[in-house]
């Protein structure tokens, strides 16, 4: 049973970060099966499927890094769309929100590996285009169900309770990671399918809408509010990008790339000159830990020692989003990118109650802090 764990946790782990599971190989790979087999009776169905499908997941990876062209790229890709959907389809007497949650996240991890594999797309490769627009319109709808699913999770009660964050409260962080790569999956739709509708346009934004809802859910969470920043800001960004044939910049972070992606789109717009438009020099740029000190709530070391935040720290850019009918209503409501984030008396109790309340026990980093550095775009 430990080792399992330890697959899981590992696997997971590798996900968010973005780098190859230190247990995928074919040697671990029959040992995960071999194991699973002596703890069939102890584990759950639950953790049966979960444990399958980063199986699925971490093999589809090898495979698709092995293959060099986007023709065997997308076979590979459909077949292992179909062991996932297979999977599915076993655990229909064990559904759970959980397990909803789990299955459209391997889902999305699946096709953005497909995207992360595979060469830069031309304007007169035909086969290809068509390719990665069909795993697109995939992307768009399971990343919109899985943030429709994580909504349901935070609207629910618990035996007569509501918290701000419903049932997701007490989820371990890599639930959050999944709605975050949701989130950019949607933002990434809204870049490179230049032949959406204006009705696909409009769900993908209330969509995106919806998960900054349930991040800002977590006031108290640092990783949460990070993630609210940075779909703010790419948001932004994409209102200044023309939809078409784009490229990620961030190709080298696996199944995390969309995410990495997201991240650094923002860190561009938040360094972008407004005089001119142009991105600054990289030397100059600054982080969100320098703009947004104020909307972030302390990390488990700064609380140790508290320090006394100045005025200055929290200075925001006076901009106004501006982004579609449904973006533009919620961003005024909230004053998102318009005022430094200030909690009201009601949400200052809120906080002393859900002060012991931490989202999983997992110390990763939800969102990235991106620098050229750390991200090399290829």
């Amino acid at each position: 049973m430990t080792w399992l764990y330890c697959f899981q946790i590992g696997t997971r782990l590798s996900m968010a970060c973005g780098l190859p599971s230190p247990l995928c190989s074919l040697q671990y790979s029959k040992t995960l099966r071999r194991t699973q087999q002596l703890a069939v009776t102890v584990l759950s169905p639950e953790e049966r499927l979960q444990i399958s499908m980063l199986e699925t997941l971490s093999s589809a990876q090898t495979h698709l890094d092995a293959m060099g062209d986007v023709h065997s790229h997308y076979s590979m890709t459909r077949n292992y769309e179909a062991k996932l959907e297979s999977l599915k389809e076993s655990s229909q007497e064990n559904w759970s929100w959980s397990t909803a949650l789990e299955v459209q996240y391997q889902s999305i991890k699946l096709f953005i590996l497909n995207m992360t594999f595979t060469q830069d797309i031309s304007s007169n490769d035909g086969q290809a285009i068509l390719y990665r627009d069909t795993i697109l319109l995939k992307c768009f709808d399971i990343a919109s169900s899985l943030i429709s699913t994580a909504t349901g999770m935070s609207n629910q009660e618990i035996a007569g309770h509501h918290y701000w964050g419903g049932i997701l409260t007490f989820y371990p962080k890599h639930y959050f990671v999944s709605l975050l790569s949701a989130a950019s999956s949607l933002l990434w739709f809204l870049i490179a399918y230049g032949a959406a509708t204006p009705v696909q346009q409009s769900i993908a934004i209330t969509r995106i809408t919806e998960a900054h809802k349930v991040f800002q859910s977590f006031p108290d969470h640092r990783d949460a509010a990070r993630a609210c920043i940075t779909v703010e800001m790419a948001m932004q960004a994409v209102r200044n990008t023309t939809a078409g044939n784009a490229n990620l910049f961030i190709k080298n972070r696996l199944g995390a790339s969309v995410s990495f992606d997201a991240a650094f789109r923002a860190a561009q717009q938040r360094n972008r000159d407004p005089a001119d438009g142009l991105t600054n020099p990289a030397a100059q740029w600054i982080r969100v830990n320098e703009v947004e000190s104020r909307r972030l709530p302390l990390a488990p070391e700064q609380k140790v020692a508290t320090p006394k935040l100045t005025r200055g720290m929290s200075a925001a850019d006076d901009t106004t989003m501006g982004i579609w009918d449904t973006w533009n209503t919620y961003s005024n409501d909230f004053g998102l990118l318009n005022e430094p984030w200030v909690a009201s008396d009601a949400e200052f109790a809120m906080l002393d109650i859900g002060n012991s309340m931490a989202i999983g026990g997992s110390q990763s980093t939800l969102i990235p802090e991106v620098s050229i550095g750390q991200a090399v775009c290829t």
